[in-house]
């Protein structure tokens, strides 16, 4: 079984994607799971906004589509309710992670490889701790 580790989908018309306004015009329209094609490998869908709500398209994505393994989730680490944010996104389901990409808007430091909540006041819950 082949693994795409970090698939991107994205909808424009659900969300705004400040990076599609600088890629290539074949790129700036939807791409979803029936614009693959005949790929049917295994993924881990990974957020390609840095909005909750795309993290909950995710979900939706996973639920519908044979062959997801997971999502890779946004969540606001700033946030003062960072910590519940990350447990409701744990009782949803389809989670495998949560990032927080550096993005040129002086968000970074979390998700990275080792600590990623290390630097931020965000407490994971105890079943989601990272074993190390």
């Amino acid at each position: 079984m082949i693994i795409d580790a970090h698939r991107h989908y994205w909808d424009p018309s659900r969300l705004e994607y400040g990076w599609l306004a600088h890629a290539p015009a074949a790129l700036q329209c939807s791409f979803l799971p029936p614009d693959i094609g005949a790929i049917r490998d295994a993924c881990i869908l990974v957020q390609a906004a840095p909005d909750e709500r795309e993290t909950l398209f995710l979900f939706d994505l996973a639920r519908q589509t044979e062959g997801v393994l997971g999502v890779v989730g946004w969540v606001e680490m700033e946030a003062d309710d960072a910590t519940q944010r990350i447990e409701e996104l744990i009782e949803r389901g389809q989670g495998a992670a949560v990032r927080h990409p550096p993005d040129g808007a002086g968000h970074s430091g979390y998700g990275v490889a080792g600590a990623p909540f290390a630097r931020s006041r965000v407490r994971l819950p105890a079943r989601s701790r990272p074993r190390l």
